[in-house]
């Protein structure tokens, strides 16, 4: 009984979310700006959480020569709740037989609509990057991620920190 419960409310909310997100004619809806004020490179914080556990005091050899070039270094976007909440309502009615959406797969265009970042934000990063004096290697198809490339002291002075090996 338990289970049917849960079955009947998943697939009421992944046709709510379906229609919600792909009632004007399948379209997907575009994620939302979340950038809305010029960067400010002063006003940064650090992300909790982000430092590998081996750069730590005991396995620091030092600072980095800031001449080094550095190569495919990545910033990653995390999901807003909304479309965290909608990329849950998806996989859980694409594996759902009797969902309309059983086994019915997105494109990596459409992912990129719906969960990653929208072209704006993207562009305001890219802009960001470029005037740190980076340049930009690549931008993932799903748009949750981008590549760039510069020198130690560049990234050093963009993001406020210190490199070590």
């Amino acid at each position: 009984m338990q289970k049917k419960k849960a079955y009947s409310l998943m697939s009421a909310l992944a046709l709510f979310f379906g229609l919600l997100f792909h009632g004007a004619g399948g379209v997907a809806q575009q994620a939302p700006n979340r950038i809305t004020q010029e960067i400010v490179s002063g006003s940064m914080v650090p992300v909790r959480g982000s430092a590998n556990p081996h750069a730590a005091a005991p396995y620091d050899t030092g600072h980095v020569d800031p001449s080094t070039r550095l190569t495919g270094v990545t910033m990653h976007f995390k999901l807003t709740p909304e479309q965290k909440q909608e990329l849950d309502t998806l996989v859980a009615a694409q594996q759902t037989p009797g969902s309309a959406y059983y086994h019915k797969w997105i494109t990596p265009e459409e992912y990129a609509s719906r969960f990653g970042l929208s072209n704006h934000d993207l562009e305001v990063i890219q802009a960001w990057l470029e005037q740190q004096g980076l340049s930009i290697d690549q931008v993932a198809k799903s748009r949750n991620s981008i590549s760039f490339s510069g020198t130690a002291a560049q990234i050093e002075s963009a993001f406020h920190t210190e490199i070590h090996n």
